[in-house]
């Protein structure tokens, strides 16, 4: 769902106790939770905002 929101730039509000790269530490889906987390990181990111208030 992350990819969904990332992809059509819209700005999402998720309120959590731990960063997000903290959520999940191993097993086999931490490479893709990693990119879930790095999208997170950048929709946080003022480019990104700034690409979304442009449009």
């Amino acid at each position: 769902m992350i990819d969904t929101f990332y992809e059509n730039k819209k700005i999402l509000f998720i309120l959590a106790e731990t960063h997000p790269k903290d959520i999940l530490i191993g097993g086999k889906d931490a490479n893709i939770f990693q990119r879930t987390v790095s999208r997170l990181e950048e929709m946080q990111s003022s480019d990104y905002l700034d690409s979304i208030i442009s449009e």
